[in-house]
């Protein structure tokens, strides 16, 4: 495929969908990343399978995390719902 090809797929899937904004190979890169950070996959892992050098990559810019995210982790380390 050419690399216009690879752009266009996706626009179009995206417009078809009704996604707000334009929908890029690289927003569904960060989209996934995200995604799995947000699932519990841990950072090394998902910067390992996005090739990233570093991990400060990979937090940099796909660390989006869900407030509820967050949440869960601060519960599960301080033991809450334990009895």
């Amino acid at each position: 495929m050419k690399p216009q090809q690879v752009e266009a797929v996706p626009r179009r899937v995206g417009e078809r969908a009704g996604i707000e904004g334009q929908l890029t190979p690289h927003r569904l890169r960060r989209t996934y990343g995200s995604y799995l950070l947000n699932g519990g996959v841990r950072l090394e892992s998902v910067s390992r399978l996005l090739g990233h050098a570093n991990t400060s990559i990979t937090e940099h810019s796909y660390a989006s995390l869900l407030d509820s995210t967050v949440k869960a982790e601060v519960l599960a380390a301080v033991g809450a719902g334990r009895a």
